[in-house]
């Protein structure tokens, strides 16, 4: 039997983007910012209060192979990765364009990740799977829409804890992921997951 192709999100599903966002936001902005009491209500955006010239200096620090190189992978993610892959085969699916290089090391050291279960990739509804773990809600619906025989699963992230109406796509914890893919099998009457 086939494993289920699972594709997962690095920035704050497996790798903590946004504490050195938020420090960063903090001195753009000149005072403290927090994802728990700053991020826009009813939406996913670290960046909608700055100004075009504050989002070109926030991003050309996030592209710095320093910032990059230094995110702090998730515990949780290191330990749960290995237990996913022996039931499932598993792809980092990550929109890191500008930093591909970065990241690429940094996935592979951290997490394990070889170079062939790697997709740099703006759109990530164009890349085909059985499920997507992302903290973007919005992405996770588009995914869906394009996959309709997938599962989007919306990693609960201090960037969305704040939005509601997502309940029957959230997931909580790496068992949670796990037990749903252990639970998804191929059905040949139906020619889909089930």
């Amino acid at each position: 039997m086939e494993k289920p192709r699972v594709l997962i999100d690095t920035d704050d599903v497996t790798a903590d983007f946004a504490t050195p966002a938020s420090e960063l936001l903090s001195d753009v902005l000149g005072r403290p910012w927090s994802c728990k009491t700053d991020m826009k209500p009813g939406e996913w955006d670290m960046f909608w209060e700055l100004t075009e010239k504050q989002k070109l200096q926030v991003f050309k620090a996030i592209g710095k192979p320093a910032w990059q190189g230094a995110l702090k992978p998730f515990p949780e993610a290191k330990k749960a990765l290995p237990r996913l892959r022996e039931i499932s085969d598993v792809y980092n699916v990550t929109s890191a364009m500008s930093w591909a290089p970065i990241r690429e090391d940094w996935l592979k050291y951290h997490l394990g990740y070889d170079k062939e279960h790697m997709v740099f990739v703006k759109s990530k509804h164009v890349v085909a799977g059985d499920f997507l773990v992302d903290d973007n809600p919005t992405l996770i619906q588009r995914w869906q829409k394009h996959n309709p025989y997938g599962k989007g699963l919306l990693w609960t992230a201090i960037n969305n804890a704040h939005l509601t109406g997502f309940d029957d796509i959230r997931v909580h914890s790496w068992d949670e992921v796990i037990e749903k893919v252990a639970a998804w099998t191929w059905s040949p009457r139906c020619r889909v997951w089930c």
